[in-house]
């Protein structure tokens, strides 16, 4: 998993450049790009909103001493609006580069605002983020329990659907592929649909359920040889 997302983050490098020479960012722009520092820090615009000044976003590469695999201190999120420095987001992850090599910018609760997003840890096959979504009210990114939901979700990446407002969980067992789909109800993450998957010899097994009034049902069950994606 580190080695895609390594190599995800190092093909595209472009929209930095031109944000750190005053271009300012869209979530487009974190769509197809991904961030990266110049000497352990990174400083861009960005457009959190709309009709709202740009956020002018700082990121400070400081990882204390550990041990690998741990988690720790890894830098800071320095987030001002002209010269007011707003607040600081200190940030801890297994992996000293990760606020440099896996920050992004995304709409996580659909409310129209872009949210912040970093790497905290991550397997051969899976990652998980911490997230800090924008509150219009403040003007600030904040935790709370939709976050903190967020942050146990473990995925290969998740997939923001702002048609239908799902997120979708894709994740391996063995070779076999799947995807769990959430929903957020009153600023909960609420889990909607799972797919069980049972790697068996040569072919995955998968069942879907869906959670109809609390209950889980199966609604579909299908068996595939290609190991490569979720099973529909």
């Amino acid at each position: 998993m580190r080695q895609v997302l390594v190599l995800a983050v190092a093909m595209f490098v472009g929209s930095v450049a031109q944000a750190q020479n005053g271009k300012i960012i869209t979530s487009q722009d974190f769509a197809n790009n991904a961030s990266r520092c110049s000497k352990g820090t990174a400083s861009f615009k960005v457009a959190v909103g709309p009709k709202l000044p740009a956020y002018q976003i700082r990121l400070v590469q400081d990882p204390v001493s550990a041990e690998i695999a741990t988690l720790h201190h890894v830098g800071r999120i320095e987030i001002s609006q002209g010269r007011s420095l707003l607040e600081t987001i200190e940030i801890n992850s297994i992996w000293s580069d990760s606020l440099c090599s896996f920050f992004e910018m995304k709409d996580v609760n659909f409310d129209g605002y872009l949210d912040i997003a970093v790497l905290r840890d991550g397997g051969g096959k899976w990652s998980r983020y911490d997230y800090y979504v924008f509150d219009p009210a403040s003007g600030r990114f904040v935790t709370d329990a939709l976050t903190e939901d967020l942050a146990q979700v473990k995925s290969s990446g998740i997939v923001l659907d702002a048609g239908s407002q799902q997120i979708q969980a894709p994740f391996f067992k063995g070779r076999c592929a799947g995807v769990d789909t959430y929903k957020i109800a009153t600023g909960r993450l609420e889990k909607i649909q799972i797919q069980e998957i049972t790697p068996t010899g040569d072919e995955c097994r998968i069942t879907v359920k869906q959670n109809l009034q609390g209950t889980w049902e199966v609604v579909r069950s299908s068996r595939t040889f290609d190991m490569s994606g979720p099973g529909f």
